[in-house]
């Protein structure tokens, strides 16, 4: 059999919830987190590697959760069940790496700010790109809700509070002092 043919996965929730606060037991933690979104519905990593493995994508891993300095090494990982993945940092190939069924690949690079683009290939052909782009300083605060509410003490509404840079890009991280 190949080797695909043993692969699975299981998710035991589609959402944190409050409630079995597994596997932290210890207050203040009242909710689980078995989820592959958080509590508010924004995608977890695990959530992320999912077009690229069941999909038709290849999926850029973000950079990871710390202040990122120009020169400084980054491990960027890619998910796709394509055939093979080439990565660019600011247009410059970083190499072509074959995929393995539900595995990924992976590049260590060094950190610049500007863009990073994963290329995927089917047969040989250039079939999709994913692509990641360094931010500006914070410049904005963007609220996103629903258009209206009534506020008559009965509503619930879910808003997003994001801050993002002078082009509008979400600032997820400061990259450079």
């Amino acid at each position: 059999m190949p080797r695909s043919l043993y692969h699975g996965g299981f998710v035991w929730t589609g959402f944190d919830y409050r409630g079995e606060s597994t596997p932290f037991y210890r207050w203040p933690n009242v909710s689980s987190q078995f989820g592959i979104m958080d509590s508010c519905g924004f995608a977890k990593r695990q959530l992320l590697l999912l077009p690229g493995v069941v999909g038709q994508g290849a999926c850029a891993a973000p950079l990871p959760a710390l202040e990122l300095q120009p020169g400084q090494t980054v491990n960027v990982w890619c998910y796709s069940n394509l055939d093979s993945i080439e990565l660019f940092v600011n247009g410059r190939s970083q190499g072509v790496r074959k995929m393995e069924p539900y595995g990924h690949v992976e590049w260590d690079v060094t950190f610049e700010p500007g863009m990073i683009e994963a290329r995927g290939y089917k047969d040989g052909k250039l079939v999709l790109t994913d692509k990641r782009e360094t931010t500006g300083v914070p410049a904005q605060i963007l609220l996103t809700g629903p258009p209206a509410i009534d506020a008559d003490g009965e509503d619930v509404a879910v808003v997003t509070v994001a801050t993002v840079d002078a082009q509008g890009r979400v600032v997820r991280r400061r990259t450079t002092k």
